[in-house]
């Protein structure tokens, strides 16, 4: 017959507890890593989508068409929109593309969502 002592020092499933105990813990990490990778892709998306704007106003000289080609690389994404689109010249045949990039952490629920902003610009030349 076991004795009180006997059933504390018994440890048969005591691994399924403690990983019970730390399941919340690796969620919430898988979580953050998740919109850290959303986020990154965004960034390269929203550089990419600058570059590229940049190449169609040196091509074209068109503002709508530059800014088209930003619409078109952003599309609809969920965790992604942008601001402030604009294009300066800066002397005779150089300009820059510039717009804010802003981003939301997309697995909080809505009313706590932050938004971040962060500004995207590219430096080039109209080729002639």
């Amino acid at each position: 017959m076991k004795g009180k002592n006997d059933l504390f020092h018994n440890e048969q499933g005591s691994l399924s507890i403690e990983f019970i105990g730390l399941l919340p813990f690796v969620i919430i990490l898988l979580l953050i890593i998740w919109q850290l990778i959303g986020t990154g892709t965004s960034l390269l998306m929203a550089q990419k989508a600058v570059n590229e704007s940049a190449k169609v106003y040196s091509i074209t000289k068109d503002r709508s068409d530059a800014e088209r080609a930003v619409r078109n690389i952003i599309g609809s994404n969920s965790s992604m929109n942008y601001t402030n689109f604009s294009v300066q010249s800066e002397g005779d045949k150089y300009f820059n593309v510039k717009f804010d990039a802003n981003y939301k952490i997309v697995f909080l629920p809505e009313r706590w969502r932050k938004t971040f902003t962060i500004p995207h610009k590219s430096y080039s030349r109209v080729l002639e």
